[in-house]
């Protein structure tokens, strides 16, 4: 299994408030309807509340995105395990256009953040706006490969060697593929392994500076809010 991507780094200033709600919580709270009820929350705790949900958010959005890549070393390694219920290249196929899916959420995520921020009065909506269209602009490489992915069938031909779709005719139809200079057998294993290997590494980086900007992110905003005054 190859590495995965951390949970947000959430300040210190943020931990300390946490637990503050938390004691208010154990002494105060009450359920009412599956809901946990607070007490009357002070504007700084009420500021670590709500940034701490979107925190959550984001990191609920990575765990997602550690399974799918758990998900592709699994197929890298036993790429007929589930073969039953597809091949195995429709199934690596499903795992990177998922990856690509939830990695899109982020842009969504980003967007709750920042109108949190025009809520708490610390950024105007023409702000909200101009910074929405500057992280979609950091997002853009990667939302035009999910298009690809997603839609243009002709691409994943250019992307991927000819081997592995041979392979999947081969299998499907019940028939073995013999390389005719060696004679030796191609199995889903040695063909795939390499193609999993080559995404995953992209993948997970993507996915690690993704979770660079948004630790980053976080950092700023609450030094910026402490000093405000509003955390």
């Amino acid at each position: 299994m190859g590495p995965l991507v951390e949970h947000i780094r959430l300040p210190e200033e943020i931990r300390k408030l946490l637990v503050q709600i938390n004691d208010k919580m154990v002494k105060h709270g009450r359920f009412e309807k599956g809901e946990i009820i607070l007490p009357r929350l002070t504007k700084h705790q009420s500021t670590a509340k709500g940034l701490f949900v979107i925190v959550c958010e984001v990191d609920e959005l990575i765990d997602n995105l550690n399974l799918l890549l758990n998900d592709i070393d699994s197929l890298s390694e036993y790429p007929t395990l589930f073969s039953g219920t597809g091949t195995p290249l429709k199934r690596y196929k499903l795992l990177v256009r998922s990856f690509f899916y939830e990695f899109s959420r982020f842009e969504d995520l980003f967007g709750y953040f920042l109108l949190w921020l025009e809520r708490l009065g610390e950024i105007s909506k023409q702000t909200r706006k101009e910074m929405r269209t500057a992280f979609y602009g950091r997002l853009k490489p990667m939302v035009d490969i999910r298009n690809t992915m997603l839609h243009d069938a002709f691409r994943w031909s250019q992307m991927l060697p000819t081997d592995v779709f041979l392979l999947e005719a081969a299998d499907s139809a019940r028939h073995r593929l013999v390389r005719k200079s060696d004679c030796i057998e191609a199995d889903w294993k040695t063909i795939l392994s390499p193609i999993c290997a080559t995404a995953r590494v992209a993948l997970f980086d993507a996915a690690a500076d993704m979770r660079t900007f948004w630790s980053m992110l976080v950092a700023d905003h609450t030094y910026f809010l402490a000093k405000k005054g509003t955390l």
